[in-house]
């Protein structure tokens, strides 16, 4: 989502030996001494956790997997009530999986557990 608001947190420098921009995060800030506090677990890790568990456990789409999903999303949106996912907006529940895995990429950009999305992301 180009409003999502933790695409701030983001800056570009450079290209690297494959001709394509290096991505930096500036969600920790103390660059010196690296004093930064670095959670190992969130909320947000909390609730998306639960929605994959409901997501993953129930015969259908669970509503409230789709629930706990726009809980985390809904915070770092601009105009979160135009962009709330929905039961009937996802085909099954391996999309509702799918999209679960996505939010947890986005969510926890930087901190050390989904690297390798950073690239992809900025690329949206």
């Amino acid at each position: 989502m180009c409003d999502d608001k933790r695409r701030t947190l983001l800056t570009t420098s450079g290209t690297n030996s494959a001709g394509t921009q290096s991505v930096f995060t500036t969600k920790y800030r103390d660059y010196p001494t690296y004093g930064d506090y670095a959670p190992q677990i969130r909320y947000a890790e909390v609730l998306l956790l639960l929605a994959e568990a409901e997501a993953r456990n129930a015969a259908t789409v669970s509503s409230r997997a789709v629930d706990l999903l726009n809980v985390v999303r809904n915070r770092s949106l601009a105009t979160p009530a135009t962009q709330q996912y929905t039961v009937a907006g996802f085909a099954d529940k391996v999309a509702l999986i799918k999209a679960i895995l996505l939010e947890r990429r986005i969510e926890f950009l930087a901190e050390g557990k989904r690297w390798e999305i950073l690239a992809a992301y900025v690329r949206r």
